[in-house]
């Protein structure tokens, strides 16, 4: 019932087995060879002593499962049985253990490529070429990217708290390095108190070129709220008018003016465009490690990539941080330059004008009691807009209060935020 058949099979014992390995080893050969022989001498001596007048005779079943011979015969037709039925999960369970190493055959020796300069070389400058590909990508926006990496959005939070944990922070970028703290310190207080405007979307997640765009409001929004109240200065204001101006003996009122502005003005755009400027290098630097996870995850090359030695990617990732400061310093500079004439001349327009020029042809859609609705035409918004902003103008003259100017500015950017242009015109 349990499958088991048992056999007589005897075998000559060696008189001495303490022998060396090897010779012991020749000696049992000997001895399995000879089996057969020793077996059948056994049997028939056996079989003499059991020939009397009487004696059962030997059952052929049994007959047929003495001798080494026979059971051998009895293994191997087991063992084949066995194996035809194995033999095609053996065979598969061969080719998977043939393919994976072959893959590693191949892995071995792409790793041996990436050991040779040149080849080495190649590899990286295609890493690069296609890093930057897809950072263009991921600017001009790319949803594929945010369902394959999760992470790779972020909260304004999560940009800000970055930033400032970056090594960058205290690295300085020009002569208004030690003013950037002022910003955090105001960004600090505006998260505490819960004033971050509602357009700005810090609760959302955003990615690449709506981290930057957000990064550029909210950088609007630091200035305005850092706005000098300019009344502070109207003790120092008959000094900067002066006397002796051009030769002349008379005030020079322009120029007092002009020095009022640059106090107020020139403090927050410095503190504000630095800041601006290590924020969006956060975001940028973040952009390539993602782009470098992407390409090493996904492409034709992203086997290849993967074998990239620890070192050079380290090496990438500096001269990439490299140039991106360059891209800072330069910014900052130029920036710093551009803004000056806001606050180096006088502008008659107050902060609230805007010039626009105007196409009746064109539709412009306005949020009205939460919903989007068309104006009428872009002249008739533009002269409803004009009237609000010559009467906000009007209310920053009468006032003595920055509270209320900054107030102003911040419903201006909320009115701008909830207008909406269509993406092709003729749009509804």
């Amino acid at each position: 019932d349990n499958r088991c058949f048992p056999y007589l099979v005897t075998t000559e014992t060696l008189p001495n087995e303490s022998l060396p390995a090897a010779e012991l080893f020749a000696q049992r050969q000997a001895l399995l060879a000879a089996t057969d022989d020793y077996e059948q001498d056994m049997f028939d001596s056996w079989r003499n002593g059991h020939s009397q007048e009487g004696d059962q005779l030997l059952s052929e079943e049994v007959s047929s499962r003495i001798g080494f011979a026979t059971a051998k015969t009895k293994m191997w037709t087991m063992l084949l049985a066995d194996t035809m039925q194995r033999l095609p999960e053996v065979i598969s369970s061969l080719r998977s253990d043939l393919d994976r190493c072959h893959k590693e055959q191949s892995m071995l020796r792409e790793k041996t490529k990436m050991s040779e300069p040149d080849e080495l070389k190649n590899t990286v400058l295609d890493i690069m070429a296609d890093a930057n590909d897809r950072m263009v990508a991921y600017l001009d926006g790319n949803m594929e990217v945010v369902k394959k990496f999760p992470d790779a959005s972020q909260k304004i939070i999560d940009e800000i708290i970055g930033e400032a944990e970056s090594g960058w922070r205290y690295r300085e970028l020009n002569c208004y390095t030690e003013q950037e703290d002022a910003s955090r310190e105001q960004i600090r207080t505006m998260f505490h108190e819960n004033k971050v405007p509602g357009h700005i979307q810090a609760n959302k997640m955003f990615f690449a070129g709506k981290q930057y765009q957000r990064a550029v409001n909210f950088s609007m929004v630091l200035m305005k709220d850092a706005l000098t109240d300019p009344h502070l200065y109207s003790e120092a204001a008959a000094n900067a008018a002066g006397y002796l101006s051009s030769n002349i003996q008379q005030d020079n009122r322009e120029g007092a003016m002009q020095q009022i502005v640059e106090a107020c003005i020139k403090p927050l755009c410095a503190q504000g465009i630095n800041y601006l400027v290590k924020h969006v290098g956060y975001i940028f630097r973040r952009l390539f490690k993602i782009a470098l996870r992407d390409i090493q995850n996904g492409g034709e090359k992203s086997r290849i990539y993967k074998l990239l030695p620890a070192p050079a990617e380290e090496f990438i990732c500096n001269q990439f941080d490299d140039m991106v400061w360059k891209l800072m310093d330069d910014t900052a500079r130029t920036v710093h330059i551009a803004v000056g004439p806001m606050y180096l001349t006088i502008n008659p327009s107050l902060s609230t004008y805007h010039s626009n020029r105007h196409d009746d042809a064109e539709t412009l859609y306005v949020k009205r009691e939460g919903d989007f609705v068309v104006s009428d035409n872009k002249r008739q918004a533009y002269i409803e807009t004009y009237a609000k902003n010559l009467t906000a103008r009007m209310d920053m003259l009468k006032t003595n209060s920055i509270d209320r100017v900054k107030t102003l500015l911040k419903e201006e950017d909320e009115r701008r935020s909830e207008e909406r242009k269509p993406l092709v015109p003729g749009e509804q």
